[in-house]
């Protein structure tokens, strides 16, 4: 009688200690943008983005920190508010919509089958905040038009955090997607 009185004691103990709810804090990826003007982006070249692969990490909700060059560590109350794929393909179109009138599609059904089309999928290897102070997106894509091989490029971009917290390392990651999207515009006018 007397183990299971002091388990219910140390029960309500432990339960004691952790009335206080847990603060949850919600990040989103892609910056959401203030309405503009109706224009029409028919004429706009467009980009298929036809498959996206993200590491495991990055499949589910927690922010993540790396610690060393084998650890990190899952934020428990720091979380996305949308998957991280939805939120990189969301910055990406925003940026090669707002800084080069280049329209980003995922859907089959808005992309023109003209020949100017052209045909991206990205494979992501890294999208972090490294444990020696820099964001870091490393990985690969492929870039063609519609009927062509297209070329495979390798991508490695980091930025320096300036300050603590996930807040400002968001701010730095949508740096890095804006990096990307730039390069893959560049791609599209050598072609």
């Amino acid at each position: 009688m007397t183990k299971s009185a002091l388990s219910i004691f140390m029960a309500l103990v432990i339960a004691g200690c952790s009335s206080k709810p847990v603060s949850m804090n919600y990040y989103l990826l892609h910056e959401p943008l203030q309405a503009t003007a109706t224009q029409d982006i028919t004429a706009w070249p467009v980009v298929e983005l036809r498959s996206l692969t993200t590491p495991d990490y990055l499949k589910q909700r927690s922010l993540i920190v790396q610690l060393s060059t084998s650890e990190l560590h899952f934020s428990p109350q720091h979380v996305w508010s949308e998957p991280v794929e939805q939120g990189f393909v969301q910055s990406l179109k925003d940026t090669m919509a707002v800084s080069h009138n280049v329209r980003l599609q995922t859907q089959s059904l808005w992309t023109s089958n003209a020949k100017s089309g052209y045909i991206l999928d990205i494979s992501i290897e890294d999208f972090i905040p490294s444990h020696n102070g820099m964001v870091i997106l490393r990985g690969t894509y492929r870039l063609g038009q519609s009927q062509q091989p297209g070329r495979i490029v390798e991508f490695a971009f980091q930025t320096p955090l300036e300050k603590d917290g996930f807040a400002h390392t968001v701010e730095k990651m949508r740096e890095l997607v804006a990096m990307l999207a730039n390069q893959v515009v560049t791609g599209i006018e050598s072609h």
